[in-house]
């Protein structure tokens, strides 16, 4: 069966997409339940950020394994497996009874992630001619928008009510019925002649490399950036990925396909979708604990805000995807690049005091800049893809534009919590001295503050009480201060990632390629 006998491939596309919207909506159940799984586990935020960094390291370790996988073995059969494990992996979540085993399931959730989403991908390219692809790739992003954006409204609500282990119950209900409805609807695709053999060596590395380099941020923001810790997550990164790049040139079948990775017109929109990702992680993530943790916040405030973000992502892409089978990507990008620059300038603006419509604004212009982004940049790049490698370069692209977001996710919440707590500690110092404690105390505030309360020195809890107040109302007062500054130091670094973006897009052919330029 290949795209020649498909004479409407619509119907089996749109039940492709299923597959996306259910995973994506269980991602999105992620943003507003971060909070509330820290608080219950009693981990920092900055902490609380390997929930979708381990997540993420699935999912890009697993991207090309699988393309490589669907391509030798049939795509069909890698979504089937992907979507049964993820509904297991969703229920062992639910069940957890402590931090490091939600880790380990949020682990196989994105493994799993990373079989499915590049082979959807990958179909869009068997199904469709590349002069046709833009639009189905903009019904990707509306599928992939549409299920964060109920996602994230349902999934806000379904943890004010019923706590955060319920998201996990629905999202493995909804991976059994989308296994029902592929098994049912979706052909097998016809798989190459060579033969598969999984390059232990390479796997290992990519998975080392990558923790490496997504939990360098996290190093940063507990223990600085001269700290052993962070230096030594860099260095490890760093030499992974240049001993995994000499390794993969020596290997008859890589984990990644250095022939792919070596063509201009694919490496440069693969980066810039990671740096786009990075810029998008970093914001709204934050944004979700600002408006949480801000007075009178909530996780369904969380889940609004995300609501937000997602359903302009979902409407651009349909306008992206019909602009880009017209108009030429590169405008189209320079265009998103000029629409980030101005909701990141809005981002930094906020206070803790801005109305809710407003932070929904800055997340619904970010959002659409993030759909926008999806098909110009993913049709560009799979114009250079061959049809007996089309899984194999779509893994190798969604493990790129992966790895955008949880580092931008784990950059953002470092330097948010980070921000926050340097901020609360000057705060509380200065508003003890403002009530009148005395300086030999105010040690004690600082020791006080370092277990968050928990334990407070008998001669300072007596002081406090003789002024009328307690150590609590303290802190509570001055985290609020201290995260006035958060999100503009944030936006800050975001700016010069958004920068190279820029620098980067001025890469792009002027021109798509045409009809027929792909190299094999």
């Amino acid at each position: 069966m290949n795209a020649a006998i498909i004479q409407n491939p619509w119907p089996t596309y749109v039940v492709l997409l299923l597959s996306c919207f259910i995973t994506m909506e269980a991602s999105a159940f992620q943003a507003p339940a971060i909070p509330s799984i820290a608080r219950h586990f009693e981990v920092s935020a900055g902490l609380s950020a390997m929930i979708s960094l381990i997540y993420y390291l699935g999912v890009i370790v697993f991207s090309p394994i699988s393309g490589r996988l669907a391509d030798s073995f049939g795509r069909k059969r890698m979504l089937v497996i992907g979507l049964s494990v993820f509904a297991a992996s969703e229920f062992l979540a639910a069940l957890v009874t402590n931090f490091s085993m939600l880790l380990v399931a949020r682990f196989v959730q994105g493994a799993c992630v990373g079989c499915i989403l590049p082979c959807v991908l990958s179909y869009a390219g068997y199904l469709f001619p590349p002069q046709k692809r833009g639009m189905p790739l903009g019904v990707l992003v509306f599928a992939m928008g549409l299920g964060a954006t109920t996602g994230a409204l349902i999934g806000g609500y379904l943890i004010d009510w019923l706590g955060w282990r319920s998201i996990y119950w629905v999202s493995g209900v909804l991976a059994l019925v989308g296994l029902v409805v592929l098994q049912w609807r979706v052909p097998e695709t016809p798989t190459s002649s060579d033969p598969y053999r999984l390059d232990w060596k390479g796997a290992v590395l990519l998975l080392i490399a990558v923790g490496a380099f997504l939990s360098f941020p996290t190093w940063i923001g507990r223990f600085g950036f001269v700290s052993w810790q962070a230096l030594t997550a860099l260095g490890v990164g760093l030499i992974g990925f240049a001993v995994l790049w000499l390794l993969e040139q020596k290997t008859e079948v890589p984990v990644l396909d250095i022939g792919i990775l070596r063509q201009r017109n694919f490496i440069v929109p693969g980066l810039l979708y990671l740096l786009f990702l990075i810029v998008y992680g970093g914001t709204i993530y934050s944004l979700v604990f600002f408006v949480n943790d801000r007075p009178g916040g909530s996780a369904s405030h969380g889940g609004m805000i995300t609501m937000f973000t997602y359903g302009a992502s979902m409407l651009a892409g349909l306008i992206s995807g019909k602009l880009v089978d017209r108009f030429n990507e590169r405008s189209v990008i320079l265009g998103i690049v000029a629409l980030m620059t101005c909701g990141l300038w809005l981002y930094t603006t906020l206070a803790t005091d801005t109305p809710l419509w407003f932070v929904a604004f800055i997340a619904t212009v970010l959002g659409f800049g993030q759909g926008m982004k999806g098909p110009a940049i993913t049709k560009l790049a799979m114009s250079t893809l061959p049809p007996n490698r089309m899984s194999a370069g779509s893994g190798l692209f969604s493990m790129m534009r992966d790895f955008g977001t949880p580092l931008g996710v784990s950059i953002g919440l470092a330097l948010y919590g980070a921000t926050v707590e340097k901020g609360t500690e000057a705060t509380v110092l200065d508003r003890m001295r403002e009530l009148g404690v005395e300086d030999h105390l105010l040690p004690m505030a600082s020791q006080a503050l370092a277990s968050k309360g928990a334990a407070i020195a008998v001669e300072l809890q007596e002081r406090l009480t003789a002024l009328g107040t307690d150590f609590s109302t303290v802190l509570a007062l001055s985290k609020v201060d201290g995260m006035a500054g958060a999100l503009p130091e944030v936006g800050g670094m975001l700016f010069g990632v958004l920068f190279l973006a820029m620098v980067l897009a001025l890469f792009l052919p002027k021109r798509g390629l045409a009809l027929g330029e792909a190299k094999a």
